[in-house]
């Protein structure tokens, strides 16, 4: 597959996520470079009742439809713990960010807190990346990275994001997890700035190395998911831009 660096390439990749709690519900959005998503949450007694999210912006035309997948949700215990078992869900059947995004809205319920995430992480420069978050503007992880290993020091120096255990962390510290899910995500699909996805008219391309990833790349899928060209967007200097509606 040609690699051909994106026009947005010498800045850096950014990713919101906000959750806002009212009595029994949580209303929730998500947004970067390539996704906006938003999703209200409903729960009682304990456990979920209902859940409707919304594809505002995605990178491919069958994400949207990923939506009625979290309808398995449903009935889940409304707690922490939902980061370390996915409800029980297989969530490679999942659009990534939706089942995330209802994952962290489910665990927000339990806590009865609300809040904002800025995740940040800078295109790579002399062979590293720096990657930060910040939750209500206070700074919560900030790493350098070479590869996918963390090298700062700190709690996950010489972790690398893509062998961690994330449901062993999160059995036992969830709000370790949370905030490592937020970042590690972040990380992960910040890699797609050195694309240009819109040279591609579909997921062809991607088929061999990516199938089975998520609900666009499960087989039945990927003859289906076109691409949505000029639906990237930069916020590396207009931070202020993400989410700017859903206050």
């Amino acid at each position: 597959m040609k690699q051909t660096p994106s026009p947005d390439a010498g800045g850096a990749y950014r990713r919101r996520i906000a959750f806002i709690l009212s009595e029994g519900c949580v209303c929730a959005a998500l947004e970067d470079d390539y996704h906006h998503f938003t999703l209200e949450l409903r729960h009682g007694n304990g456990l979920v009742t209902g859940i409707d999210a919304q594809a505002m912006r995605t990178p491919w035309s069958t994400c949207p439809s990923a939506s009625t997948q979290l309808t398995g949700l449903i009935g889940a215990p409304v707690s922490c713990n939902i980061l370390a078992d996915n409800g029980g869900l297989d969530a490679s059947t999942q659009c990534t960010h939706q089942f995330d995004l209802a994952l962290l809205a489910i665990a927000h319920a339990a806590r009865g807190a609300g809040g904002r995430y800025d995740a940040m992480v800078t295109d790579p420069h002399g062979g590293t990346v720096s990657a930060s978050l910040h939750v209500d503007g206070r700074m919560l992880l900030d790493w350098v990275l070479q590869g996918s290993t963390v090298v700062s020091p700190g709690d996950y120096h010489n972790v690398n994001l893509r062998t961690i255990n994330m449901r062993e962390l999160a059995a036992r510290d969830t709000a370790a997890a949370e905030a490592v899910l937020l970042l590690r995500r972040a990380v992960m699909v910040a890699g797609g700035r050195a694309f240009d996805f819109d040279q591609y008219d579909d997921l062809t391309p991607f088929a061999t190395r990516m199938k089975g990833a998520c609900y666009a790349f499960q087989p039945e899928q990927i003859p289906l998911s076109k691409r949505r060209k000029g639906s990237v967007r930069d916020f590396t200097t207009a931070p202020q831009l993400l989410l700017k509606d859903f206050y």
